[in-house]
């Protein structure tokens, strides 16, 4: 269930939706700022804002960044330029008739090479002030919902500097942003006449707990379709949804864990029992810690142990990896995998293909488990301070010093690279071998070294460095002709430049 992820449901948070659609319809102010605290409810809210305007024909161009890891780039700025400018294309065929255009340029050949603002100016701004007077009747919005998920403090201000740049737009855009109230967001607006601001955290108490009784109510009958309509009673129903806190985040976790305790009671006793424990809860992270603990308190040091490597590298991951990839990585297997994460799946998605990726539900629980620890000193295991995942260094050395090899890419004719034929872009090789090559080396801190990594380091270094570097060269060249072809057709990807060869070459 993911309905914290999802738009608001039919009859909840109607009367700040009604708000923000006036702001939107009156054109008092180029950005319309949606604030709040973490879990109440932002994006739900931004999303169906986003789909009315859609249905409306005015949704220009939306982005929710999002770092739970369920989505690859979704927790960078890197593509924001160009996937504003992919959805402004989708809206306007003028726009996109001027962009293509644009990039078929000699001069612009090297655009995605630019910086992020260099980008935004060049797909975005320029072309639109070419067209604005065609924009005069349509008032298009682009919403833009968890800035401050974007990554660090750093990115964040670089994000809100490519934010203002839509502030030359055509005058007719309106631009919806959703975010908690991070100081870098509010330095940079203030109290600018050019902004209007709302927040969930004043929403009223009765309306968020009507929200949180409808999302409760939903949640249950996905559990259990043919329960009787008039249960649970009132009276359990408003306990239960006291006990959420006035978060919404908290409904939709309490109720996987009714799912969860279902497999082996009644609906009606996993519902008490869930009911009970959420009382005495209060707050989110008293729910995070008290999920923890029922899961891994008393059980064997191997589940803890599995626990820590596969969350661990959830959290360090620099793609979202799926069990099959971290089962190679690890050299732990699917199953073992599994049942480690299956108690804490109420804050944590494991899905049931291998492929699709791990990820957190919402962003507070990733949060939680790299901030300050909580609890008593039996639940610092829980925590992790390694957010770069140096304990992966080792495992990734060694999948590359046993899979590298001349013609890693696996050439059609193994032509070796340079002598010419046809290369591929490895997108045959393994996932794992694939991470591997490109991200080993943000893992690598020297300074912990241990005497193994140093031998698969020195192993890597006089035996692989070169097909390595094959690798990657050959890869690059193959998305730079993909980058080609999609200019041509109008495609708007643009990938992150590969890895530097130099600073690895002189190790």
């Amino acid at each position: 269930m993911s309905v914290a992820k999802e738009q608001c449901l039919p009859t909840t948070r109607s009367d700040i939706q009604h708000t923000i659609v006036g702001l939107l319809d009156r054109h008092d102010s180029r950005f319309v700022r949606l604030q709040g605290s973490p879990g109440t409810g932002k994006t739900a809210i931004a999303k169906s804002i986003a789909e009315s305007l859609d249905r409306d024909k005015r949704l220009a161009a939306s982005f929710f960044w999002d770092k739970t890891g369920s989505r690859e780039g979704a927790y960078s700025i890197e593509r924001f330029p160009c996937t504003l400018a992919d959805q402004l294309a989708s809206f306007s065929p003028e726009y996109e008739r001027l962009l293509v255009n644009h990039l078929l340029h000699p001069s612009s050949r090297g655009v995605h090479m630019l910086p992020l603002e260099g980008q935004m100016v060049s797909l975005v701004i320029e072309p639109m002030s070419k067209i604005s007077e065609m924009f005069s009747l349509t008032y298009p919005v682009i919403v833009l919902d968890g800035l401050d998920e974007c990554g660090d403090r750093e990115t964040l201000e670089k994000l809100m500097q490519l934010v203002l740049l839509l502030n030359q737009l055509p005058p007719t855009f309106i631009v919806l942003v959703s975010s908690r109230p991070e100081s870098e967001i509010r330095a940079v607006w203030g109290s600018s006449d050019d902004v209007s601001c709302l927040s969930t955290d004043k929403i009223r108490e009765d309306d968020t707990d009507h929200t949180i009784r409808e999302m409760v109510k939903a949640g249950l009958a996905t559990i259990h379709p043919r329960h009787p309509p008039d249960w649970p009673p009132e009276d359990d129903l408003r306990t239960f949804v006291q006990t959420c806190r006035q978060l919404p985040v908290l409904a939709v976790i309490r109720v996987r864990e009714v799912k969860i305790l279902a497999k082996g009671l009644t609906l009606q006793e996993a519902f008490e029992e869930v009911k009970k424990d959420g009382a005495l809860s209060k707050d989110l992270n008293d729910d995070y810690l008290r999920i923890l603990r029922r899961a891994y308190r008393g059980v064997r040091p191997r589940v803890l142990d599995r626990y820590r490597e596969v969350v661990g590298t959830v959290i360090a991951a620099q793609t979202p990896l799926g069990v099959a990839v971290i089962s190679k990585i690890l050299g732990i297997s699917d199953e073992r995998i599994r049942a480690a994460l299956d108690p804490i799946s109420p804050i944590l998605n494991v899905p049931t293909s291998d492929s699709n990726p791990i990820h957190f539900y919402h962003a507070t629980a990733k949060e939680f488990l790299i901030g300050p620890p909580h609890g008593d000193e039996n639940d610092r295991e829980f925590f992790f301070s390694d957010v770069k995942g140096v304990f992966l260094a080792l495992p990734l050395l060694k999948i590359l010093n046993c899979n590298l090899k001349r013609n890693i890419a696996n050439t059609p004719n193994l032509t070796p690279f340079g002598e010419g034929g046809d290369t591929d872009d490895g997108s045959n090789l393994e996932q794992y071998v694939v991470y591997a090559a490109k991200h080993w080396q943000v893992h690598l801190d020297l300074s912990l070294a241990s005497e193994e990594l140093w031998v698969e380091l020195r192993l890597f270094l006089t035996t692989k460095l070169l097909f390595w570097m094959e690798f990657l060269e050959t890869r690059a060249s193959g998305l730079q002709t993909l980058l080609e072809q999609e200019q041509a057709s109008g495609i708007l990807y643009f990938p992150e430049p590969s890895a530097s060869l130099i600073q690895m070459s002189a190790m």
